[in-house]
Order: structure tokens, then C-alpha cells, then sequence
């Protein structure tokens, strides 16, 4: 795994860089699984082009535990009192 920071913003900054870094994973391991994980679902045209050209990809789409409809988000647990 590698953080890449970007030191630009743009409406699609994130979305191209992916598909770069994806890119290049491909070209240095062809027969890899590349997975990707966002909150985003908008990388479904860039996992059916990888699969056209025969590479295994992949794309979950989830959100972040404040922004799910399950209702309000959890509280925290204190941690227990030492025991002695």
C-alpha cells in the first residue's frame, strides 16, 4: 500500500489519479487483483474497462459510519475501570 498525497484539487483530481496509480499496479503486475474501496461509486466504467482488457478488478463502494441510514452513530464505550 502507498499514500500518495495530491498538493492540487480539482472536481475529478482524485478519480484521475486512481486511475493512474491503478495503471501503473497493472503494469507491474498483470495477473494481480486490484481492488478498489471508496465512497464514491463512480468507478464502475473503470472497473468494466480493466475486465474488458482481462484484468481482475474490483470495486466496493461504502461509507463512512457518521454518513450511514442505520440511525444515529454508535457511542463510543469508555474503557472498563482497572479491576484489582
Amino acid at each position: 500500500m502507498q499514500l500518495v498525497r495530491l498538493t492540487a484539487t480539482g472536481k475529478n483530481a482524485l478519480d484521475f489519479t486512481l486511475a493512474y496509480y491503478v495503471g501503473r499496479a497493472v503494469a507491474a503486475d498483470p495477473t494481480g487483483f486490484f481492488h478498489i474501496v471508496s465512497k464514491d461509486t463512480g468507478y464502475d466504467p473503470l472497473i468494466e474497462h480493466l475486465r474488458s482488457k482481462h484484468i481482475r478488478a474490483a470495486a466496493t463502494t461504502v461509507s463512512p459510519p457518521h454518513l450511514r441510514r442505520s440511525g444515529k452513530p454508535p457511542t463510543p464505550t469508555p474503557p472498563a475501570a482497572a479491576q484489582n
